[in-house]
């Protein structure tokens, strides 16, 4: 999901190769999603040496208020793209990395054209509704069952969802 630290791409690709091997004895049409390095956020790496198997995604996380998740990143997604890489965010959220912090709206909303432009599927972080920015439902939601009481990032999550234009 999320390889962290030092660990290089050719020792998650190896790895991964190694779990698409067994995956594929049981369904040879399985999807495969491959983390990447530095918290998958490393995505050049993947597409200068993917994995011997097409299926294969690669995945990419970003959070819109770190300050090393903005447009250099998405410029990693473009050249990623060009190479053929197929990604899929499956992480991200409208604030900081730990989960707190500003809600950004307008790194999000690049985040959004990005992703729409390119075809690129996405998962937010998170459906929850614990007392933090990334939660899409305000505290308390889930034990009353208010699945309509949102935060500031569940607006902009329901907001992508519903206008496939991101116009404002």
């Amino acid at each position: 999901n999320e390889p962290n630290g030092d660990i290089s791409w050719a020792r998650i690709k190896s790895y991964a190769q190694e779990v698409i091997d067994v995956i594929v004895e049981n369904d040879p049409n399985s999807i495969i999603i491959v983390g990447t390095p530095v918290w998958s956020q490393r995505i050049i790496a993947a597409a200068d040496s993917p994995l011997d198997y097409p299926p294969a995604m690669y995945a990419l996380h970003f959070y819109a208020n770190d300050k090393n998740h903005k447009q250099g990143l998405r410029d990693d997604a473009v050249v990623a793209l060009a190479k053929n890489c197929p990604i899929f965010v499956s992480e991200f959220g409208t604030c900081d990395s730990g989960g707190s912090g500003t809600v950004n709206v307008e790194e999000t909303i690049k985040w959004f054209k990005l992703m729409n432009d390119n075809n690129i599927s996405w998962v937010n972080w998170n459906f929850a509704d614990k007392n933090e920015s990334s939660s899409l439902l305000n505290e308390g939601s889930c034990e009353a069952e208010d699945w309509l009481n949102i935060t500031n990032s569940g607006r902009i999550i329901k907001w992508a969802l519903s206008d496939a234009e991101l116009s404002r």
